[in-house]
């Protein structure tokens, strides 16, 4: 499930918080860790998806995808293997115009590379939506 925030027109947020392990290969079969919807004014809007999780083998990395009305925001973002460099929170973010009205928006997870039981993980998962230069709800 997730959690739907509801703010001012300039910005919205959904987030799924449960760990989630897979196996499943994300070009094969992803996983689908968040299905929601979001309303919004016409406009251009700065996308920020943000997340924790990871994998704890050196053979396999962890894919993450954000689909808005069901179009991938590419490319996607892959966490690779035993990455020190990564921070606990990593994110990405995108520049889109969105029309108005309500969008479903989606995140999928899966694995990329190696073969055997180890497992990645999936945990809080955030998508941000605000709204570039608007002001006092306009």
């Amino acid at each position: 499930g997730f959690v739907r925030d509801l703010f001012s027109q300039e910005y919205r947020a959904l987030k799924a918080e449960a760990q989630t392990f897979t196996n499943s290969d994300y070009d094969a079969a992803p996983v689908l860790k968040l299905d929601g919807a979001i309303d919004v004014l016409a406009g251009e809007y700065q996308v920020t998806i943000s997340f924790t999780g990871g994998v704890t083998t050196t053979n396999r990395s962890l894919v993450v995808g954000l689909f808005i009305d069901s179009v991938l925001q590419a490319p996607e973002y892959q966490k690779e293997s035993k990455d020190v460099t990564d921070e606990n929170w990593a994110s990405k973010t995108h520049t889109r115009l969105i029309t108005q009205g309500t969008h479903t928006v989606q995140v999928y997870f899966g694995r990329r590379g190696g073969d055997g039981a180890a497992s990645v993980s999936l945990g809080d998962v955030h998508v941000n939506f605000t709204r570039i230069g608007a002001e006092n709800g306009s």
